[in-house]
């Protein structure tokens, strides 16, 4: 039991320690709306998509000639589809996701504003305060027809309280910095990994996954540099220069690589869970 809780532990503290990643477990700064680029395969490119796919795709020699055909069909038309809506959400990623290190350079600013503001604001009691809070509730004038009535001053009083005095808007801010702080953490300090490639080729995966019924792998060629190799590999190079000649990728072994293993780490650590 020493040892269960143990591991219990020593994965909470991993767990801890581990970087979210942008476009894996949150999604990265993106505008509130963007367009949606219409890119449409055709017929010769998909064919050749589904050539690709075939190599890494298992048949059974008892099923149906005809069924086979027919599911076949369906399954063409709708990798055909899935890649297009890769295509088309990567050139949407390029043209609209945020610059990381600028953005990162825009919540630093942000918070040493919000700092800086919060740093004037009158402390309660001070004489700016007391004016402030006097003039808002109307206590301020002497005349009694400028002054509010007893039921409305007593409302305004807790209005700025809640709402307008220097107390509440210091809240409020010191909460919005937490929260600036917070989603400074999430983004990288040091360059950070290409988002649009990694949803992309992920994107791919899961075509591929539709169409096979497994997640995709790959391996290495040693007699290419060692760049990633196999049926998934040359299927998504073939969708990458599908993409406008401004939008290709000129390197994707790393996301193929990365790709490929996410699974593999998945299976691995429902393994590990399960031996505790």
């Amino acid at each position: 039991m020493v040892r269960k809780a143990s591991a219990r532990k020593r994965q909470k503290k991993m767990a801890d320690k581990k970087k979210l990643v942008a476009g894996l477990d949150f999604a990265p700064p993106e505008p509130i709306a963007s367009v949606l680029p219409r890119i449409q395969l055709t017929s010769s490119q998909a064919d050749d998509l589904w050539a690709l796919v075939c190599k890494g795709r298992r048949r059974n020699p008892n099923n149906d000639a005809d069924a086979e055909m027919a599911k076949a069909i369906f399954a063409g038309a709708d990798l055909a589809n899935a890649v297009q809506q890769a295509l088309q959400f990567y050139v949407r990623d390029v043209m609209f996701l945020s610059d990381i290190p600028q953005f990162r350079r825009r919540l630093k600013t942000l918070h040493n504003r919000v700092a800086r503001f919060l740093a004037t604001l009158p402390q309660e009691h001070d004489p700016v305060d007391y004016f402030l809070r006097r003039t808002y509730t109307g206590e301020i004038f002497l005349k009694d027809q400028l002054r509010p009535t007893h039921e409305r001053l007593v409302e305004l009083q807790q209005v700025w309280s809640e709402k307008h005095g220097p107390a509440a808007i210091r809240n409020n801010l010191a909460e919005f910095k937490k929260n600036i702080d917070a989603a400074s953490s999430l983004l990288p300090e040091t360059r950070p990994r290409d988002v649009a490639v990694g949803n992309f080729v992920r994107s791919l995966a899961h075509a591929w996954e539709g169409a096979t019924g497994q997640w995709p792998t790959s391996g290495r060629d040693a007699h290419k540099n060692s760049r990633q190799s196999g049926p998934f590999a040359d299927f998504v190079r073939a969708v990458n220069e599908m993409l406008p000649p401004d939008y290709q990728i000129k390197r994707l072994d790393h996301a193929i690589r990365s790709v490929c293993a996410q699974q593999a780490a998945a299976g691995e650590s429902k393994g590990c869970l399960g031996e505790i």
